[in-house]
């Protein structure tokens, strides 16, 4: 599977996760069984890939899968408030930003 495939996989297992996610998605115990289920997938995809150089023992660690993904679900889940909320690309960055420094609202 090349890592295009593995990015836009990965992406559908971060969109499932939100699918154990309530109004406040910090900190949920509910979480806990889907992110397992999640590492799982995204092991079985290998959107990360460890790889060990025998030579020197030196532990590799290549996540552009999972990375990919993650541009693929943000990018979406932002270009969707741009278009229904009228908000700009800016407008939704800030408004992110405020929620995961801890203020628990998007904003309005």
């Amino acid at each position: 599977m090349d890592g295009a495939e593995a990015g836009r996989l990965a992406g559908h297992v971060l969109v499932d996760l939100l699918s154990v996610l309530d109004d406040d998605p910090r900190g949920q115990d509910e979480t806990v069984d889907a992110l397992s289920l999640a590492f799982e997938r995204l092991n079985e995809i290998r959107a990360v890939r460890i790889t060990v150089d025998p030579a020197t023992d030196e532990l590799e660690v290549d996540a552009s899968g999972l990375m990919g993904g993650l541009v693929l679900t943000l990018g979406g889940l932002a270009w969707l408030l741009e278009q229904r909320a009228g908000m700009s690309r800016t407008d939704v960055t800030l408004r992110m930003r405020t929620f995961l420094d801890g203020s628990g609202e998007v904003g309005t």
